[in-house]
């Protein structure tokens, strides 16, 4: 949060140092935006992980189509009806509707056992497991370990 803070405040130094008086503007209505986009900036160009524009372009417009599609047909559309609508290949628009997608976290449960309840979640790392099978037996798993 204060890296936030002091983003924003170079945003706001930037405003104060390329505000121009003859212009004829508020200062706020100026400053306002230069901070906003000296936030955006900073996170846009410190995150973990970076989606080329272009990509997040393609998947844009597959959502819209999408959404068009869907409005027009009253139906869901395919894949395949919206690659064409893009006039874009359809692993193309796999590809970027999937790079949009927000990250799971490690720690979010892998998978449920019907009820709801986690049977392996991120504090599970390593350890075994036992499930319960349809036969009335149990099934040991180990869940997924990322390193050891």
């Amino acid at each position: 949060m204060d890296d936030l803070f002091q983003i924003g405040c170079i945003g706001l130094m930037k405003a104060i140092d390329n505000f121009d008086t003859s212009v004829g503007v508020k200062f706020s209505t100026y400053a306002v935006p230069m901070i906003i986009g000296e936030i955006r900036r900073y996170l846009r160009d410190n995150s973990s992980y970076r989606i080329p524009r272009s990509l997040r372009d393609i998947a844009y417009k597959a959502m819209q189509a999408k959404e068009r599609l869907a409005k027009n047909a009253q139906k869901e559309p395919t894949l395949e009806e919206i690659a064409a609508e893009c006039e874009i290949p359809v692993e193309d628009v796999v590809y970027a509707l999937d790079a949009i997608q927000t990250p799971l976290s490690l720690f979010d449960p892998v998978y449920t056992d019907g009820g709801g309840h986690p049977v392996c979640d991120g504090s599970d790392f390593g350890q075994e497991k036992k499930k319960r099978a349809l036969g009335g037996g149990f099934v040991t798993f180990r869940c997924p370990v990322t390193s050891e």
